[in-house]
């Protein structure tokens, strides 16, 4: 193998496959590099993950593959001219020489057949490994909206941390709907879009774990169209996998177990107030405020009462100092007085997807969930984030 390439083009698809990888598994740090055509093609695989991507070359002198240390790689070629031209080639002895005008460096790996593609987790227990290849049955997706959907949902995907047994999210395509659900047992996101998918012939659920839609999102956010054909992503599934691919990109997932829960049972009917709050005002108030809140709950108290939304967040120390905070903003109600407290970084997440100036707030009881919404919405989008309150 030997070719030679832009080191921002490189640099590019590394960065990609790096996150794919666990650092707690058997060659973590390698990445499989196989000329393929007039294009270099880059294959990492972690637990659950596994990405394939190609990067276009300056010229091909001679095919071939090997796997090299990945992150080894990267470092080094950060370290250089994004515009550079590097000469990559495999040596007898299963080097990989990287020349650059008056620099020649030679990494050790291993021969490109002696490192096999598939899930670990997956050869570990015994089941069948992915095919790299798109299965014959797919579907076409628009990259905007799965893009939309993921960044309106991840947020609220359970993480390590947490005691909610789902880490992932659901994914929704039905004929006429495309969508992300989420939850880590405190809120939940639903975010749902009216589309015409063309050729999905039945609805399809199913459970996508964190990673994959963090690695997900940063691929579609590389993901361009044109005005006259928006990007698409083509998607499938087989009985343990599934599949994401864009013109360059494809990523492989393992699919969760277990059930989503009904969301639409927990979504809030009855409410005792409907606030329509400022962005602009409301969140530098609450982010101030909640810099005085117990690090761990995050707990700011809402006591709203003739035209004003008081929020007020305070710690005890050992001492029996305590620190205390408090800020009001005017609000458009003159109902009975509510008090209600809530996580303030949960609200504040909510705010990053705001991109209008205004949203909408339903609160109900101190015991009931609250439901936030954002008003200026594309048409025939369906947004909800349900929000448990916390006791203040």
């Amino acid at each position: 193998m030997e070719l030679t390439a832009r080191v921002q083009a490189l640099v590019s698809e590394l960065q990609l496959a790096e996150a794919i990888v666990e650092r707690d598994q058997p060659r973590s740090d390698l990445i499989h590099l196989e000329v393929v055509g007039d294009s270099l093609q880059f294959t990492s695989q972690g637990h659950s993950l596994l990405l394939r991507t190609t990067c276009p070359v300056v010229k091909v002198v001679s095919g071939g593959a090997i796997a090299v240390p990945m992150r080894r790689l990267l470092a080094y070629l950060q370290l250089f001219p994004a515009d550079a031209e590097m000469e990559i080639a495999a040596t007898d002895k299963d080097m990989a020489k990287v020349t650059l005008v008056r620099s020649e460096t030679r990494i050790p790996g291993l021969a490109g057949e002696s490192l096999g593609v598939g899930l670990e987790s997956r050869l570990d227990a015994g089941q069948p490994t992915p095919a790299v290849s798109m299965p014959e049955e797919r579907m076409e997706l628009p990259a905007d909206l799965l893009l939309e959907a993921l960044s309106h949902t991840i947020f609220s995907v359970a993480d390590e941390q947490s005691h909610y047994t789902i880490e992932g999210a659901q994914l929704i395509v039905h004929r006429d709907k495309i969508g992300m659900v989420s939850t880590d047992g405190h809120r939940l996101s639903l975010y749902l879009r009216e589309v015409s998918t063309g050729t999905v012939r039945e609805d399809v659920q199913c459970l996508i774990g964190r990673k994959a839609m963090t690695e997900l999102k940063r691929i579609l956010e590389q993901c361009e169209g044109s005005d006259d054909e928006p990007a698409r992503v083509e998607f499938a599934l087989d009985e343990s996998h599934i599949y994401f691919q864009t013109p360059r990109r494809i990523l492989v997932s393992q699919r969760l177990g277990g059930r989503f829960p009904e969301y639409n049972r927990v979504m809030p009917k009855e409410f005792n107030a409907t606030l329509d709050l400022d962005k602009e005002t409301f969140a530098p108030v609450l982010r101030r405020v909640s810099l005085f809140s117990e690090r761990r709950s995050s707990a700011v108290r809402f006591d709203i009462e003739n035209g004003e939304m008081k929020m007020q967040a305070q710690v005890f120390g050992d001492d029996a100092d305590m620190l205390h905070s408090e800020e009001s903003i005017p609000v458009d109600y003159a109902g009975d007085p509510i008090r209600v407290g809530f996580n303030a970084r949960y609200i504040l997440e909510f705010m990053q997807i705001c991109t209008g100036g205004a949203f909408r707030l339903h609160i109900g009881d101190p015991r009931s969930a609250a439901l936030m919404e954002i008003p200026d919405k594309a048409p025939g989008t369906d947004y909800r984030y349900v929000l448990m309150p916390i006791r203040v």
